[in-house]
């Protein structure tokens, strides 16, 4: 009895084992065919995306190369008018000629602030003498004694 019913359970075990086998290789089937179709979604969405990008990039040249016609023919025909040339060409010395005279009023002023500098230089000057003269002046008037030279120290 011990024996048949081994026989029995092993049968049974070889039997559920079957049926998990065949249980993992249907999911293991599904999983793939789940996993090829989100490959061939994927695909197609990129194939859309490129195409659309294609599209667009054709779109961008085409508006480019109409910019570049447009600015060509405004460009041309403002060099077309000899007129445009003149007042270009008179403009430009005009420019140059301001350009020189701000030169010059630049060296100018310079010029003038360096003679204000010397100026107010010899301005400070005398008044150091002075002050000086008006100390010795002072210590003079303190019991000064004609024995030394009140004007010394402008003296040297």
């Amino acid at each position: 009895m011990i024996v048949t019913t081994f026989c029995v359970d092993r049968a049974d075990v070889q039997k559920y084992h079957a049926e998990c086998a065949a249980k993992e290789r249907a999911n293991l089937q599904l999983i793939r065919t789940d996993a090829i179709l989100y490959r061939l979604n994927e695909e197609d969405k990129k194939c859309k995306e490129k195409e659309v990008d294609k599209e667009n990039q054709l779109l961008e040249n085409g508006a480019r190369d109409d910019v570049k016609r447009y600015l060509k023919s405004c460009k041309d025909r403002r060099h077309l008018s000899l007129a445009f040339r003149a007042k270009e060409h008179r403009r430009h010395q005009q420019k140059s000629r301001e350009m020189k005279k701000k030169v010059i009023e630049e060296r100018h002023n310079d010029s003038n602030l360096h003679s204000l500098d010397q100026k107010y230089v010899a301005l400070a000057r005398e008044k150091e003498r002075a002050k000086a003269a008006l100390d010795a002046l002072y210590h003079l008037s303190n019991g000064c004694t004609f024995a030394q030279n009140p004007f010394t120290a402008l003296l040297n």
